[in-house]
């Protein structure tokens, strides 16, 4: 039986648990990067940009009236993750195929 590539978010879980993040760390990585996909129409963080990432923070603080640092912590998990070699400067895994639970990789 051939195995399946790993998706996105379990790609996101393996290298926080390579790398001994807490389990807490995880857990809020996984939601605001789930957020993130959501809020854009599940389209794949590898096809989107500055501008996505902007509209996204723009929309917590503006219209969800969140914490000050809450922007900052979801800027944080989503700039780690629009591909896999981008989560830790320097850092490499392997360029698997990126997929993500019902996230489509539309080219923009």
């Amino acid at each position: 039986m051939e195995q399946r590539p790993k998706k996105l978010l379990e790609q996101v879980q393996d290298v926080i648990r390579l790398k001994h993040y807490s389990y807490q760390t995880e857990k809020t990585y996984i939601y605001w990067i789930r957020r993130y996909i959501l809020f854009h129409n599940k389209r794949h963080p590898s096809y989107m940009g500055s501008t996505e990432i902007e509209t996204f923070l723009t929309h917590l603080a503006v219209h969800e009236n969140v914490a000050a640092s809450t922007p900052n912590q979801a800027l944080h998990a989503v700039l780690r993750k629009r591909s896999p070699s981008d989560f830790n400067e320097g850092d490499r895994i392997h360029n698997h195929s990126l997929e993500c639970d019902g996230v489509t990789q539309e080219r923009s």
